[in-house]
């Protein structure tokens, strides 16, 4: 029956935006401590010897990189995901309405 694959596509497409979420959710918590280890990476040194400032500098322009690109990752996830579920719920509705108009027409 046609609803019944519609429910299954609906099931199907949410599950695949919530695999898709937890995916892009799991990058951005692996970039954001791989720049931690960098801030750490930093500040190694042995002694009184540390790494040089220009090495510093260049750590410290990837870890901007790195971060403003995990932010920009979480942004458009949850933004895309919203739109998608949006479109979703509406295309299942729209998809159930006839259903709906002869159930109560009856």
């Amino acid at each position: 029956m046609l609803y019944d694959g519609q429910g299954r596509f609906h099931g199907s497409t949410a599950a695949t935006v919530d695999y898709v979420v937890r995916q892009s959710g799991d990058t951005v918590a692996t970039l954001r401590g791989f720049t931690g280890f960098l801030e750490t990476a930093k500040t190694a040194g042995v002694g009184p010897i540390t790494l040089p400032d220009d090495v510093k500098g260049r750590i410290d322009d990837v870890v901007r990189k790195v971060g403003a690109a995990s932010d920009e990752l979480a942004a458009r996830t949850a933004s895309n995901a919203a739109k998608i579920r949006a479109a979703l719920e509406t295309a299942y509705a729209i998809g159930h309405a006839p259903h709906l108009v002869r159930s109560f027409g009856s």
